[in-house]
């Protein structure tokens, strides 16, 4: 078990194979909030490489997005929080290999898959009308 208190939260190992971690995250007393365990499937093989091969030169980068919402905080909490300044995280080592997210791209996407799902609906909706 490793306890990491503070940025980066990041862990750098070497191996292979692929099984779950459990990621308990613990609040401040002022929360009021129980621990949550989160869980994340670790992957020490890459799934990108055409060859089949694994490669010592590009590490993997599995990632996944978990968000809290903490309903009806604590005043104390919400406050702090809420009036708390951020600080950029130091940069990572790995950083390079990171999956950069362009909101406006993926929106876009959404935007044209719906259209073609909307027309593929109203285009089967005339086939069984027609029938």
């Amino acid at each position: 078990m490793r306890e990491y208190t503070h940025p980066p939260y990041e862990v750098t190992e070497t191996g292979w194979g692929e099984f779950e971690i459990a990621v308990i995250l613990h609040f401040t007393d002022d929360a009021g909030e129980e621990p949550v365990e989160l869980y994340h499937r670790l992957k020490l093989y890459g799934e990108d490489d055409p060859s089949g091969q694994a490669s010592t030169k590009k590490p993997v980068v599995s990632e996944t997005y978990e968000e809290l919402v903490f309903r009806e905080p604590a005043e104390t909490f919400y406050q702090r929080v809420a009036n708390h300044m951020p600080v950029p995280a130091p940069p990572m080592s790995q950083s390079q290999w990171f999956t950069t997210f362009h909101p406006q791209e993926d929106l876009r996407k959404f935007s044209a898959a719906r259209q073609r799902v909307a027309g593929m609906t109203a285009s089967v909706q005339r086939q069984l009308e027609a029938a």
